[in-house]
């Protein structure tokens, strides 16, 4: 697959792979993330997977660049994709209740559906985690039926609510804690997508598939908060 390896500060390196953002391409940076971990080149300190990219830290200015970018070459013809056969699938019920939708109305104006026909189109959907950032275990899925993609607020809010599942563009996401924040909101949920205490911390990685549950407000009310 074609790519480009370039400078990202004075201590990383950013590899891009053109061609959008689909699950081949997905597959294939977390299978060279793998064969790098396995690889132990010398000068690497951290692997950041994302969407079309893979982040290498490096553990010093003074990392021989050059030296990196030759293994990483190396190794690209090794690379199996990883299938999604290795991911672990996630369930996280979902409470739709309008209460807990901020922005039903919003949702029903821009796609020209009824808000159970929004619920019925992101609950029936099995998503791919792609990557994980902005905040801890904030975990970016995709892709979304294209009839309820929805673009971002004009202004985003000063605070959404920790649980908050949310929509931008055709990705959807968890608040996995109280924060500002742009996506619309069209549901809640006490999934536990992050514990500084667990090993690993982030409770859903890239490459596993998630599938939201619908589930109704005196479920959510009942059920167990993580703590």
């Amino acid at each position: 697959m074609e790519f480009e390896i370039k400078p990202y500060g004075p201590t990383a390196l950013l590899l891009t792979w053109y061609g959008g953002i689909n699950e081949e391409t997905s597959e294939y940076i977390l299978a060279l993330e793998q064969h790098l971990i396995e690889a132990q080149l010398p000068g690497i300190s951290e692997l950041v997977p994302s969407y079309n990219s893979l982040l290498i830290s490096l553990t010093s200015q003074r990392t021989d660049k050059s030296s990196i970018i030759s293994g990483i070459k190396s190794l690209i013809s090794e690379v199996q994709p990883f299938r999604m056969g290795h991911s672990t699938p996630w369930i996280v019920p979902v409470c739709y209740d309008p209460s807990l939708a901020m922005d039903y109305k919003r949702a029903e104006a821009k796609t020209g559906l009824s808000f159970d026909e929004v619920v019925h189109l992101h609950s029936a959907q099995k998503y791919r985690a792609y990557c994980v950032g902005f905040l801890p275990g904030f975990t970016y899925l995709g892709l979304l039926d294209e009839r309820i993609s929805l673009p971002r607020l004009d202004t985003p809010r000063s605070r959404v609510p920790k649980g908050s599942v949310a929509i931008a563009g055709l990705q959807t996401g968890v608040y996995t804690c109280d924060s500002p924040g742009g996506w619309n909101i069209i549901g809640r949920t006490h999934f536990g997508f992050f514990n500084a205490y667990s090993n690993p911390p982030c409770r859903v990685r890239p490459g596993d598939t998630l599938s939201f549950k619908a589930i109704t407000k005196e479920e959510y009310l009942s059920e167990k908060r993580p703590r």
